[in-house]
């Protein structure tokens, strides 16, 4: 397994540290992938943002990302509606728990523990 680290930031350039703030979307094809995973490898990219729900090689995307990193970099996702064989309608998402606190927060765990299993960190 390939070790990761903290980055010593005063080692980074200005530009280095400016796109340690910034997270890009990974939705529109392999040359933003391209872009992105080249920003990694620079040390000049904090975060990611993927729609496992929306984009068939998320799984896929997301492991070449980490692959890349050597520091810890911010995977982001939206999932209010599940992931993988647990996803509904996002207009049902609330009612389908029927006013149940128990079920909703299963079907949360349930969706953050498949979304963990492929690196996402973050599930807005």
């Amino acid at each position: 397994m390939k070790k990761v680290q903290e980055i010593d930031r005063s080692t980074l350039t200005i530009e280095q540290k400016l796109g340690m703030l910034i997270c890009t979307t990974l939705a529109y094809g392999e040359e933003d992938v391209e872009y992105a995973l080249d920003l990694v490898r620079k040390h000049a990219l904090g975060a990611i943002w993927i729609q496992p729900g929306f984009h068939k090689d998320a799984a896929a995307i997301i492991a070449r990302v980490l692959e890349v990193a050597d520091y810890p970099i911010i995977v982001m996702c939206d999932s209010e509606c599940g992931y993988g064989d647990y996803k509904i309608p996002q207009q049902i998402a609330m009612t389908a728990a029927h006013e149940s606190c128990e079920l909703a927060f299963s079907f949360g765990r349930i969706t953050a523990m498949q979304l963990h299993a492929l690196g996402v960190n973050v599930i807005c």
